[in-house]
């Protein structure tokens, strides 16, 4: 039986890519790895976007899945501000 375990290098490198942080108060959040595994931070800003912080970048390198994961996450975060409003 192989023991051995295997990972996705983004998984080893950041844990939590994809996953929103953050509160409603404060802005929501998520960090994601691109094609060339540099790091980038992404704001939902409840304006039926994400911003991603480039830190100088001149390019991003997004996959695909990953602009779908990102276009998901857009909704997802609009769906908690909305919740949030709603009981405000």
């Amino acid at each position: 039986m192989n023991k051995n375990k295997t990972f996705k290098i983004e998984e080893v490198l950041m844990d939590n890519e994809l996953i929103i942080t953050g509160n409603v108060e404060d802005g929501l959040k998520t960090n994601f790895l691109d094609a060339d595994l540099d790091p980038f931070k992404v704001d939902f800003n409840y304006d039926d976007c994400a911003t991603i912080k480039t830190n100088g970048s001149k390019y991003i390198s997004i996959s695909r899945e990953k602009l779908i994961a990102l276009a998901k996450l857009v909704e997802l975060a609009d769906k908690i501000y909305d919740q949030n409003n709603e009981y405000n």
